[in-house]
């Protein structure tokens, strides 16, 4: 009961526990019967422990009591706090002074107020009596005669003799739908009579009050809660104990700190209400501009708190016109974090509110807005009062700028009191005046509304307070501000200090007992600038870009609102008139991100199906040219000061270029092979959304409107899906600007940029160009023509027309621009190459890697090849031979030396794992090395992959090198192959996806190389690629079980070459044939000469015997797929199409050889 004042008041969680424990004691003994107990002196002071049992906890509180003075007093200890309680009723003062201050400075209140007793007491306070005088001690503890007590006897408290008194007491009280019932034991025990006391005339001291019981709550639900307390009178001292100076009470010095506005309210003439009034607090200005530097040592922000915190405000306020613009530099970045609100309430706007972060501010350093970000504008209701966000709204207008720092809020809002003058100080060195006002705020989660204190939304359980003071500092009247002439008195800083908590209900103390968030409140906002008039209407005004960046609530344009000054839902504008068939364009583009400038040419004609543009950046020229009746793609690149020489060139067919999915952003209409409209290919229409911004822009000081459109999609490159998306703006010239109308027939774009982001399963990044348009001409007369031809020069031969004359190989173009041709091999020729090959698995791991040398004997008018393979340290023992003789239908294969009968079985270079097995009849593939064509072996020209129209890409010339210092000219070509190899007595069947790219070196004309017996001699192939094998399934017939798959790198150097026909000894069957096994082949061919010859075969046949007679290892197959791989490579060196006997010199052969040759072509 006793401390009911201090709760309302100060509004402390941790003290109300306490207090609550209190409470129970006093509120439970008011409600009970009479019974005679000791007499208490009319003064004393006393300090009591509360023991709350059941919570373990331990309170602390002392108590002054002078009934001849009507004045009481209670000081209650928690935390790092005093609540003070003091009543004055002499002379009728009627006064209940409540404040708060901390144990380390008690000169300063946190809180303080003053209220008259008779109204604010709880129904149950009873510490004044009915003729307004302080009540009985008896009343005060609530026992003696007018209550029914049973003696209990006597005891020992804390040492002390005592005897008891107690008595029962049981109760109920509703408030709304919950029943709150008492049922508890109160006992007191005082002093015997013997007990000398401090040597005190009193002999009857209060020892122990002592309360145990349960407390049951009903709302439905039924929760019983038991408690247990002591509260022991630790010190009481009667008035002979009593040090008089302890007994005088005084209102505290810190008085003018007090809030005394509702004792006030009831005895306005008092003379503390004199005392406290002081000078009224000065008035602000209708129309200023000012800047605040707001700092917070905790700040609730959210599901965080922001510590340690300065950020910056900026208000431009016209309080006459109904509008406000608030800006809070809050984040890295001053002017593209800024977060803005704009309130424009007057008439002709009808309430409107806009939201945004960035600049956009008339007077700010940026002049463009591409950084205002988050844009959102919406109606405000008509009557709406409260926080609009920073804004404080009464009745749908802006506030009386008083308020703005809790000025004159007392008749707003009555959690603050009215201001006190505090008399003179300084502040940052300027003279100043300071007043206070209190803030006592209680807010329940489940019934509040709106308040400015809450940062975030409260739950049902949870409640709000707020305990402190706000401090106003107002430059003095003699104080001059030279940047603001005939003005001085300016608000100069204000502080809020105090304690803020949240607070969960607990069923168990059924209140609010529980912290949720609790943190001191340290704020203070310094006005570092303050300009008293109207601020210009440039402040008031939303972002340059407002249609671009800025979302229109639909709501508000669903009313019309034709005398807003800013008209948020304006209808579009016609669009700008663009290029219907000629126009040429010079652009400086300008990468953001890369940092970089380059320039760009474009000729555009929609008639002639042609579109040509020119990137010049770092000193080269990118050239494209699109010739869509063609379906021509040329790219080339020259250097910018050597535009008579190329650095690359390629053509292709310009629908190959598009991906599956990305004909959206291609140049043609792909449906009908013709070059885009100029709306579709820039993206600017009624079709890409665009959105007018206006026409208040300048570029490059030309008058400017308008338009913003925004873009994604996702695109296909190298198998990777690419997702982009961009925001692009158009700046075309005003229609009133004369912009050289002689050559105009559209609208003059000025400046288009393009700002957005790009993501993949790989990267991801961003990008951001302008493009100035620095010239630009359209009609008729926009370009001649043959600018826009395209001009070959010497080096158009030099041009890779591969991917276009695979799909137009009649085109003229593919004769032309083919280069030099490769050369040719003779019919019959020796070789040895060293060949060396690296190759890795899935996994990046090299899983084969060596060095070989073959030899090569081949001979194709007589259907015959012999290539020898050495791959150990024993040149002969080692080596493995493959002898085709197809026209006899005999495939040898061998290792050592098959003409070994010297006798000796001990030398190592006998003759090993023969096997003669016949060819497949019409086979066509590679067959171990050599490769066959319809039962023959290959042509040169299967043999090179060279313009076979099957795996392999055109032969293109690039140019002159060395290989192994011999001059020599270079031919690149790509080759794609699947082949399914049969299975042989030497591996099982499988099948080889085989992809590369393939480098020739032949030796130039001019250079002699004696041995070769020919004119131009294959000095190297380079092969980098991959490789897929698969095995045959015996369950489906197809080869579809993946075995492995490699990427390698191969090297081909012919180090041997000569033209002439090879010897027939090079050609001949093994002279131990005897020793072969033949009996595949002799199954077929009984009656042939091997099959019917004398020599003893026993020994084969018994070494071939088991179950793997006459094949390979499984281990032997990868290794015999790296053969099957030199047999693939080595007739391509090698075997150069034989039946061009003679190459020709250029591209310019005569026709009568180009027919020739196209005949010996059709002929294969």
């Amino acid at each position: 009961k006793k401390l009911t004042v201090i709760l309302r008041s100060a509004n402390d969680q941790t003290m109300a526990q306490f207090a609550s424990y209190v409470l129970s004691a006093a509120f439970l003994a008011y409600i009970c019967t009479s019974q005679t107990l000791p007499s208490l002196p009319d003064r004393f002071t006393a300090v009591i422990e509360a023991n709350i049992l059941q919570k373990n906890q331990t309170w602390l509180v002392e108590e002054w009591y002078d009934r001849n003075a009507s004045k009481a007093k209670r000081l209650f200890y928690f935390s790092n706090l005093i609540a003070t309680q003091y009543e004055d009723f002499s002379d009728g003062k009627d006064q209940l002074w409540s404040y708060t201050t901390t144990h380390d400075d008690t000169s300063n209140a946190l809180q303080c107020t003053l209220s008259a007793y008779s109204q604010n007491h709880e129904p149950w306070q009873n510490d004044q009596s009915k003729s307004g005088q302080l009540v009985s001690s008896q009343s005060w503890f609530l026992f003696g005669s007018n209550f029914t007590e049973t003696y209990i006897g006597k005891t020992t408290v804390r040492g002390i003799h005592a005897e008891g008194w107690t008595r029962n007491v049981t109760n109920s009280w509703s408030f709304g739908p919950t029943t709150t019932s008492f049922d508890f034991q109160l006992t007191y025990y005082f002093s015997v009579a013997q007990w000398n006391w401090f040597m005190s005339s009193t002999q009857r001291i209060p020892v122990r009050v002592e309360i145990e019981g349960t407390r049951t709550t009903d709302n439905g639900t039924v929760s019983v809660y038991n408690y247990h307390h002591y509260y022991d009178y630790v010190q009481f001292l009667p008035d002979d104990l009593s040090l008089e100076e302890e007994l005088v009470f005084d209102i505290p010095d810190f008085y003018e700190q007090c809030n005394t506005t509702s004792y006030c309210n009831t005895y306005d003439t008092a003379d503390i209400c004199t005392l406290t009034k002081g000078p009224a607090l000065p008035s602000l200005p209708y129309g200023f501009s000012a800047t605040w530097e707001y700092s917070t040592a905790d700040l609730p922000y959210g599901d965080i708190s922001v510590r340690d915190m300065t950020s910056l405000f900026k208000t431009y306020y016209d309080y006459d016109g109904d509008r406000v613009h608030v800006i809070w530099y809050f984040e890295d970045g001053y002017y593209r974090n800024a977060l803005h609100q704009l309130d424009l309430f007057g008439e002709e706007t009808e309430g409107q509110r806009w939201m945004w972060k960035g600049d956009g501010v008339g007077g700010t350093p940026m002049t463009a807005d591409d950084e205002v970000t988050q844009c959102f504008m919406g109606g405000i209701t008509g009557n709406y009062s409260g926080y609009d966000y920073f804004v404080p709204v009464d009745n749908g207008h802006v506030v009386n700028p008083n308020r703005l720092f809790f000025f004159d809020e007392h008749d707003q809002d009555p959690t603050f009191s009215d201001e006190i003058w505090m008399g003179y100080t300084t502040k940052r060195g300027i003279s100043v005046e300071k007043w206070k006002a209190n803030v006592n705020v209680s807010i329940l989660g489940s019934s509040h509304t709106t308040s400015d204190w809450i940062f975030y939304p409260l739950g049902d359980n949870q409640k709000l307070t707020v305990l402190g003071s706000v401090y106003w500092y107002f430059s003095v009247a003699n104080w001059t501000f030279p940047y603001m002439a005939n003005e001085s008195v300016i608000p100069v800083a204000m502080e809020l200090v105090g304690v803020y908590g949240i607070y969960n209900w607990s069923d168990a103390t059924q209140d609010y007992s529980i912290t949720e968030y609790e943190t001191e409140l340290n704020d203070a906002w310094h006005v570092v600038e303050f300009v008293k008039g109207t601020p210009d209407d440039s402040f008031f005004q939303p972002p340059t870009y407002w249609r671009r960046y800025c979302t229109v609530d639909e709501n508000y344009c669903t009313l019309p609102h034709p005398t807003a000054t800013i008209q948020a839902c304006d209808d579009e504008v016609e669009l700008p008139t663009l290029p219907q068939h000629k126009y040429f364009a010079v652009l400086e583009g300008n990468d953001m991100v890369a940092q970089s400038t380059h320039i760009l040419k474009v000729w555009y004609n929609y008639d002639k199906n042609e579109l040509r543009s020119e990137y010049i950046a770092d000193g080269n020229i990118v050239v494209t040219f699109d010739q869509l009746d063609d379906d021509k793609r040329w790219t080339w690149v020259q250097q910018y000061n050597d535009s008579d020489n190329i650095l690359s060139c390629d053509v292709k067919p310009y629908t190959s270029t598009i991906t599956e999915g990305n004909e959206e952003f291609a140049e043609e209409y792909t449906s009908v092979g013709h070059i885009k409209r100029v709306a579709d290919l820039w993206r600017f229409g009624p079709e890409y959304n665009v959105t007018y911004l206006g026409d208040v822009f300048s570029v490059r000081d030309i008058d400017a409107r308008a338009w913003h459109s925004v873009s994604n999609g996702t695109y296909q490159y190298n198998d990777s899906s690419i997702f982009v998306s961009w925001e692009s703006l158009f700046y075309f010239a005003d229609t009133e600007w004369n912009y050289y109308k002689a050559v105009e027939t559209a609208d003059i774009p000025l400046l288009v940029t393009f700002k957005g982001t790009y993501s993949s399963a790989h990267s991801s990044g961003e990008f951001n160009t302008e493009y100035q348009v620095v010239s630009f001409f359209s009609g008729p007369e926009a370009f001649d023509e043959e600018e826009m031809e395209l001009v070959f020069e010497d080096w158009y031969a030099q041009c890779n027309v591969t991917k276009y004359c695979n799909t137009y190989p009649s085109n003229s173009l593919c004769s032309d621009a083919r280069g030099p041709s490769m050369p040719t091999l003779p019919d019959t020729f020796f070789a040895v190459m060293e060949g060396t090959s690296v190759s890795y698995d899935e996994n990046g791991e090299q899983s084969y890697s060596g060095t070989w040398v073959i030899e090569e004997w081949y001979d194709y008018p007589s259907n015959m090849a012999h290539v020898t393979f050495h791959s150990g340290p024993d040149w002969i023992a080692d080596a493995m031979h493959q002898l085709d003789r197809l026209d006899e239908n005999q495939k040898w294969i061998w290792f050592g030396n098959a003409h070994d009968d010297d006798g000796d079985d001990a030398d190592g270079d006998e003759m090993q794992r023969c096997v003669l097995t016949p060819p497949i009849k019409n086979f066509t593939g590679v067959d171990v090395f050599v490769q066959e064509t319809q039962g023959h072996i290959a042509s040169p020209s299967r043999w090179f992959r060279w313009n076979d129209g099957v795996s392999t890409t055109t032969d293109i010339w690039h140019g002159y090198t060395t290989a192994r210092g011999i001059p020599a000219e270079k031919w690149k070509s790509t080759w794609s192959e699947y082949d399914e190899v049969p299975g042989s007595p030497l591996q099982e069947t499988y099948a080889i996806q085989f992809d590369a790219t393939a480098t020739y070196y032949w030796s130039n004309a001019s250079w002699d190389i004696v041995a070769s017996n020919w004119d131009r001699s294959p000095l190297k192939l380079e092969l980098t690629g991959t490789y897929t094998l698969y095995n045959k399934s015996a369950t489906t017939g197809n080869y579809d079980i993946l075995w492995t798959t490699n990427s390698f790198e191969s090297t081909f150097e012919v180090v041997v070459f000569n033209a002439a026909e090879p010897d027939e000894e090079n050609f001949a069957i093994p002279t131990l044939y005897s020793q072969c096994n033949t009996s595949v082949y002799c199954a077929q061919y009984a009656s042939s000469a091997v099959c019917t010859g004398t020599a003893d075969t026993g020994n084969s046949d018994e070494q071939l015997s088991s179950t793997k007679k006459g094949r390979l290892g499984a281990g032997y197959i990868v290794l015999m797929f790296f053969l099957f791989l030199l047999g693939l490579l080595i007739g391509v060196v090698l075997d150069r199409y034989l039946v061009r006997k003679q190459g020709r010199a250029s591209f310019k052969a005569d026709g009568a050889a180009t027919a020739a040759g196209q005949g010996t072509d059709a002929n294969l």
